[in-house]
């Protein structure tokens, strides 16, 4: 059965995410849609910024590259503000999801990198792990294929270290 309108729509949002990642575009839309008319109906305060920011909802580009650039922005002002860096690391994670789709390899490259870099101040290990993956993929497709090896260690090293038992499968 289902939890509470946040929590349903936290996961909605999650699905749509996944849907992105697979690129189901129509499928992530309708998550995103029903998850948005979730979060309506949760009461103030609202405190969940990715659902509340559609921050899930911009790689799609639904809205235009300059309303996902837009929101974007916002929402790093927001993280930066409350000093949220693991917000940060997601924002920056956003944004080279959307470099990729926009085609831009070299600046979604930049911003996996950084990511990894927020998420590892952050000390989350584990997010660091996945962003330092991404952007070994990235290297990858730049034809460096010396520095995603050595990302991929550094991910497989991090991934023993929080005990993930997924993680290594990732970086292999």
């Amino acid at each position: 059965e289902g939890g509470s309108p946040a929590d349903e729509a936290r996961v909605l949002m999650a699905m749509g995410d996944l849907e992105k990642d697979t690129f189901q575009w129509d499928a992530a839309a309708s998550y995103f849609r029903e998850g948005r008319r979730l979060w309506a109906m949760v009461p103030k305060p609202k405190s969940d910024f990715h659902v509340l920011l559609k921050l899930e909802t911009v790689v799609s580009v639904s809205e235009g590259e300059d309303a996902a650039w837009a929101v974007l922005d916002q929402a790093s002002l927001i993280f930066d503000n409350i000093g949220d860096i693991d917000g940060l690391g997601d924002v920056a994670i956003l944004r080279a999801d959307l470099y990729w789709t926009l085609g831009d390899i070299h600046a979604a490259l930049s911003d996996y990198r950084k990511a990894a870099s927020l998420y590892q101040s952050a000390g989350n290990r584990q997010r660091e792990a996945l962003a330092v993956v991404r952007a070994a993929e990235f290297e990858v497709l730049e034809g460096h294929n010396v520095e995603a090896l050595v990302l991929l260690e550094r991910a497989e090293s991090i991934f023993a270290d929080v005990e993930d038992p997924i993680g290594p499968a990732l970086a292999l």
